[in-house]
């Protein structure tokens, strides 16, 4: 295993939520929900890593059920599985695939490789490998295969397994199928995709999704998501280094759009470079912590991609230090045009010492429907529920970040007309601690005590032009 495949493996173990019971989907969903609003831990900062050296990911989620689509009488878990089960089910796709021989050789080869013991993350008994795909993608031989284990896992109910495979153009089964060592995922998701490459280099970096057979894949270039067009290989695609673009991804099966997702890559594939940071600075309110934003910047930049149609500016840069809630640290907020329509936003802090639970910061993503970075504009972003009272009787209290506008001194949130907390404005914001958001508006106020703007609180961050429907009826 060569190091970047020792770090990709790392950082799936680290990544994956390995108890789905007794709701697996609910928990498959949180899943991706707790990725919106994270705290920064080691593994996030592993992420990092990977975006700066560019393993193959893999997307290993659960899978199986029955052959016909899912019923109306099916819980969302059970939807799941039956869409799984539709792609194991599915004749192997590419051209290689086509090769009844090579593919009875690649099959036989993972049988007897988990058999022998070689699969860390899969020992448990395997009745059947189903080869899903196998192609040579640029100097890639990549190929997908199913694990259909003889009992669904206890601990999480998959009835299946996952491996992608890869190795050089033109491969033999055998040497290909012994790659999947580093690459077996839990369970198999209704669609499957594969990412190959550094992701900094993007004229080297690979793709290859599968889903159903059945199914019809569809693209559509970021600056025009209302013209989907059909891939002329149906139910699975395949993007060759050097063939990439800012694009999305759909995947509809009976006439329903099943998932909807964007392509690999980002506005600022290499890092944000000086005359991008420069430009993302020159309207921020506060006082810029160049460090923290260029962090900042290149964290948004990465984990959005093309979710958004430009670069992330600065909003506001400064210190929540000494502000309360428990979230003392170096902020940054930063927005950018969303391709469904306006905003998409994030906070970072860098927190100044460790918090208890060994977390050393916390990012939060939020929407509105304007552009944030309005100088005259009033911003309030739920952080999470404060700390400090959560071992206490009291209310959950909750902490915002609010970044005031030009003149503001204070700033106060009203309920009802009742004034329930104030705080003072120091470079431009101030982290505020509310009992509870709803109904809740935030007044802007000069040192003459004049409303100088005025603001709800922003959005949390939902799916946006993403669909994830599998679950569903």
């Amino acid at each position: 295993m060569v190091p970047d495949e020792r770090i990709g493996r790392l950082l799936t173990e680290l990544t994956e939520d390995l108890t789905p019971r007794p709701d697996p989907y609910g928990r498959v969903l949180a899943r991706h929900r707790r990725g919106r609003r994270r705290a920064i831990t080691g593994a996030f900062c592993a992420v990092l890593l990977l975006a700066a050296t560019g393993v193959a990911i893999a997307g290993t989620r659960p899978g199986g059920g029955s052959d016909a689509p899912p019923a109306a009488a099916r819980q969302p878990w059970e939807n799941m599985l039956a869409w799984g089960d539709r792609l194991i089910r599915s004749e192997p796709r590419g051209t290689v695939g086509g090769d009844a021989a090579y593919v009875a050789a690649l099959s036989d080869t993972l049988l007897a490789e988990q058999r022998a013991g070689r699969f860390d993350r899969l020992t448990a008994p395997v009745r059947d490998v189903r080869v899903l795909f196998v192609d040579d993608v640029g100097p890639h031989r990549v190929a997908l295969a199913a694990f259909v284990r003889a009992q669904p896992d206890p601990g999480t109910g998959w009835p299946n397994a996952v491996a992608w495979m890869l190795a050089d153009r033109g491969a033999g089964p055998q040497e290909l199928g012994r790659t999947a060592v580093d690459r077996v995922g839990d369970g198999l998701a209704p669609y499957e995709e594969f990412t190959i490459g550094a992701l900094h280099r993007p004229d080297e970096v690979a793709y290859v999704g599968v889903a159903p057979e059945g199914c019809v894949l569809t693209t559509a270039a970021v600056t025009d998501l209302d013209d989907w067009t059909p891939e002329p290989t149906g139910s699975y695609l395949v993007r060759p280094p050097g063939n990439l673009r800012p694009e999305w991804f759909q995947v509809s099966c009976d006439g329903v759009v099943r998932q909807r997702l964007r392509g690999p890559g980002s506005w600022a594939p290499t890092g944000v470079s000086d005359a991008q940071f420069a430009a993302a600075v020159a309207g921020a309110r506060g006082r810029v912590d160049e460090p923290e934003c260029r962090r900042a910047l290149n964290v948004a930049t990465g984990g959005w991609g093309y979710a958004v149609s430009a670069l992330p500016t600065v909003v506001w840069s400064g210190r929540t230090t000494g502000a309360g809630g428990g979230f003392d640290g170096r902020a940054t907020v930063l927005a950018a045009p969303a391709v469904d329509g306006g905003w998409l936003g994030q906070v970072e802090i860098s927190y100044e010492a460790p918090a208890s639970d060994g977390t050393i910061g916390t990012g939060v993503l939020f929407r509105t429907r304007t552009d944030p970075a309005t100088p005259d504009g009033l911003l309030a972003v739920r952080l999470d529920r404060d700390p400090t009272s959560a071992e206490t009787d009291a209310p959950p209290a909750v902490s915002l970040l609010v970044v005031a506008p030009a003149g503001a001194a204070e700033v106060r949130a009203v309920r009802g007309g009742q004034e329930i907390a104030r705080g003072r404005v120091r470079d431009a914001g101030l982290v505020l601690t509310v009992p509870g958001v709803g109904g809740l508006v935030l007044e802007a106020i000069d040192s003459t005590g004049a409303v100088v703007g005025t603001g709800d609180v922003a959005d949390s961050e939902g799916p946006g032009m993403q669909v994830d429907n599998w679950g569903e009826d």
